[in-house]
């Protein structure tokens, strides 16, 4: 006889569950004007609670602060692993955000939501689509848009700047920028660093890598062009992704995977200039 495993439920009357973050409540399975609504509660395969929309919204505590959420999810340990903040609440300035406290500084920001470590540390906070946020990251003050990712000791994994920044890199000065990181065929954010605020990796398309420059094997590695998939008369740009990991530097396009070669006078950085001109941004 097999098992039955509840997997998402409504609430017909008013009930209380015991978290890791606290007493919740669930929304009701009826609206006002008496609609069935979405399931509130839903469930892991092996029956632990994973997340909870709530009848009203709730403050939950958390390791950069406390905030009023009114959805919220949990590893299957039950410990917190997202919460999603309610807009305009007491507490949030005139424009809607809040402050979190990071050691990329004080971020005050609309949150889609914010995701934690099992462990309780911030893990990745997550803008609204327009919104760009002042972060302190190992590169040096960064403009950056859709959100943010963290390492368990709290500096900067990962981000995606919103505008065209100039960092250095171990094979010198490269201008990172995706106008297009939807459409991306490399999967991560521009910029990535380790827990010790050493750049791992880089996207560009405003460069090109230059192997042994001026000998007769020189090999360009550039960004890619591509047919927009809405618009045959536009174009996308691909970036490339360049990659310092284990002693060896990567550079990543269309073409596959170049490990670069190091030393003087081996490697040198031009700037690039597509020959399409109409480019979906």
């Amino acid at each position: 006889m097999e098992t039955a495993i509840i997997a998402k439920c409504r609430m017909e009357d008013r009930m209380k569950l015991r978290t890791s973050v606290g007493t919740l409540v669930p929304s009701s399975f009826l609206k006002k004007d008496g609609s069935r609504t979405d399931p509130r509660i839903s469930y892991f395969p092996s029956g632990e609670l994973k997340s909870v929309t709530l009848e009203e919204s709730a403050f939950i505590k958390t390791s950069v602060g406390v905030f009023s959420s009114e959805r919220v999810a949990f590893y299957r340990s039950g410990k917190l692993r997202k919460i999603f903040p309610q807009t305009g609440f007491p507490g949030r300035n005139s424009s809607g955000a809040v402050d979190i406290d990071t050691l990329a500084g004080t971020i005050n920001v609309e949150p889609e939501y914010l995701q934690f470590y099992e462990t309780g540390e911030i893990k990745r906070i997550v803008f609204q689509p327009s919104e760009v946020v002042e972060l302190y990251t190992p590169a040096g003050m960064i403009k950056a848009r859709k959100g943010v990712f963290f390492h368990r000791n709290g500096t900067v994994a990962r981000c995606e700047p919103a505008a065209e920044t100039i960092v250095q890199t171990p094979i010198g000065r490269i201008t990172a920028y995706n106008p297009d990181p939807e459409s991306s065929l490399v999967g991560g954010e521009t910029l990535a660093f380790n827990e010790d605020g050493r750049l791992t990796s880089v996207c560009t398309v405003k460069n090109i890598i230059v192997q042994n420059p001026g000998s007769s094997n020189e090999r360009l590695l550039s960004p890619d062009t591509i047919q927009s998939y809405c618009d045959e008369d536009s174009y996308i740009l691909l970036p490339l992704n360049i990659r310092f990991e284990g002693g060896y530097t990567t550079c990543e396009n269309m073409s596959g995977i170049h490990v670069l070669a190091t030393g003087a006078g081996m490697t040198c950085i031009k700037s690039y200039m597509p020959d399409k001109k109409n480019f979906r941004h």
